[in-house]
């Protein structure tokens, strides 16, 4: 018997394509208010996405093609990861290279929605608050200021806005990468 998918059972969300949307319709939600139910649904809903990603592609993606998809492990983000951001203002270090700060976002998500699941925290998140905790030079010159919830990440601080915005734009921009991909490599 075929594993049983999202395709085959659904309640209205088949695919990544559908899972982007709500994750845009969550990521609208995440301000003014910053209410804590908004944030858990955006968190909850990257971090599904990411494994939705993985798990569909794989399935209709041949092995040899579908190497790549895992944004969780550096070697496994697409190479181009630096075009799928077209806007970096949302970057806390605009000066560093954008793969690590999306590969962040992924995991803090991941990190975030594992506790949130489980009611316990593994190693990587140091500290979530109102305020970033600034201890350091790199804190002072690369963390953004003002109201939000900051999530504070191997020595970096990351506005619940700015993984909102990077995981946006990465998973939107993500998608059609994946897709022209698999189509070029179907030509040759």
């Amino acid at each position: 018997m075929t594993k049983r998918t999202m395709n085959n059972l659904s309640y209205g969300l088949n695919d990544p394509s559908d899972l982007l949307k709500k994750l845009k319709h969550d990521a609208e939600h995440i301000e003014p208010e910053f209410h804590p139910y908004s944030i858990f649904n955006f968190v909850l809903t990257s971090a599904c996405l990411n494994e939705w990603i993985i798990k569909y592609y794989r399935s209709i993606i041949p092995n040899e093609l579908s190497t790549g998809l895992d944004p969780r492990n550096d070697n496994n983000l697409p190479n181009d990861t630096e075009k799928l951001i077209s806007d970096s203002s949302c970057l806390p270090n605009r000066g560093h290279r954008i793969l690590p700060q999306v590969k962040d976002c992924i995991c803090i998500c991941s990190l975030v929605a594992n506790a949130s699941k489980h009611f316990h925290w593994h190693k990587g998140i140091e500290s979530i608050g109102s305020e970033p905790i600034i201890n350091s030079w790199y804190k002072y010159y690369f963390t953004r200021t003002g109201p939000g919830i900051y999530i504070e990440y191997k020595g970096a601080n990351y506005c619940i806005t700015q993984i909102r915005d990077i995981l946006v734009q990465f998973y939107s921009n993500l998608l059609p990468y994946i897709e022209n991909k698999y189509k070029e490599a179907l030509k040759d």
